[in-house]
């Protein structure tokens, strides 16, 4: 019993510090996602807009 409680302590504390360490990794790979998918639906709305100019032009009545 004696050896039990200091050990599971250790064991404890490493493994938090285990979570914290993984939790930064996945922070920082959810903010890269994150600004990836940004980037592809800017460049998305900027064709759009594009392709529904270019498309009213040709189906005004001249």
């Amino acid at each position: 019993m004696l050896i039990a409680l200091p050990s599971n302590i250790i064991c404890s504390i490493i493994v938090k510090r285990w979570q914290v360490d993984q939790m930064k990794l996945k922070d920082e790979r959810t903010k890269m996602v994150n600004e990836v998918l940004n980037g592809i639906k800017v460049a998305l709305f900027s064709f759009g807009t594009y392709v529904l100019s270019s498309s009213s032009h040709e189906l005004t009545p001249q």
